[in-house]
């Protein structure tokens, strides 16, 4: 275990995806397909539409994690997303609440998810530029030590405060998860559960 990122053996996850998978894919081609952007906020409509049919998705979400759901956004990731720099998640939102050390999203999988791989790295004294496109601090990579990395095949808990890197690896795309952020997205019941102190039911 690490304190960067843990997957999770999902309760009921199986049956999730036989429901949850084909309704964002829906959503995917009747919002997204021809003007897909990489971060998607869901629609009140479409979240009420998932709880409906996925009704255990969101309790269990909050159950497990000890927190109520602030947002859930749609990532989409192709071909086209860039391959050289790396980043930490910091937003105009998160700076007012306070910078945490650790700050933790959820990441779904939804399609393809074995097509991208997220690493983090030490920066190895590189220095963060920003980027205004992106709106997020980025390192180049070829300075920094590559230190973990995971596919997200599963549900993970991933600390977005650590610099970290997503690369396509294969064919095809795109990758579409879901990331989820909590409420209480710093709180040490989170750290304990990424670094293995804690379970979920």
């Amino acid at each position: 275990m690490n304190e960067y990122f843990r997957k999770l053996d999902w309760p009921c996850f199986e049956s999730i995806q036989e429901r949850l998978v084909p309704l964002i894919l829906q959503f995917y081609n009747k919002r997204f397909r021809h003007d897909a952007e990489m971060f998607n906020r869901f629609t009140e409509e479409e979240l009420e539409q998932i709880n409906h049919s996925v009704p255990e998705f969101v309790p269990l979400i909050e159950q497990n994690l000890r927190s109520e759901v602030k947002w859930i956004k749609m990532i989409y990731l192709d071909e086209n997303f860039p391959k050289d720099y790396a980043h930490y998640d910091v937003r105009k939102e998160d700076c007012e609440e306070g910078l945490e050390d650790y700050f933790f999203r959820l990441n779904w999988p939804i399609l393809n998810p074995d097509s991208f791989e997220t690493v983090f790295f030490d920066p190895n004294g590189s220095k963060p530029v920003w980027n205004e496109q992106y709106r997020a601090h980025i390192y180049e990579n070829n300075k920094m030590i590559r230190l973990h990395s995971f596919i997200a095949d599963k549900p993970v808990l991933m600390n977005v405060r650590r610099i970290h890197g997503i690369y396509q690896i294969k064919s095809p795309t795109p990758r579409i998860l879901l990331s989820v952020r909590l409420v209480e997205s710093s709180s040490s019941f989170l750290r304990d559960l990424a670094i293995g102190k804690e379970t979920i039911s």
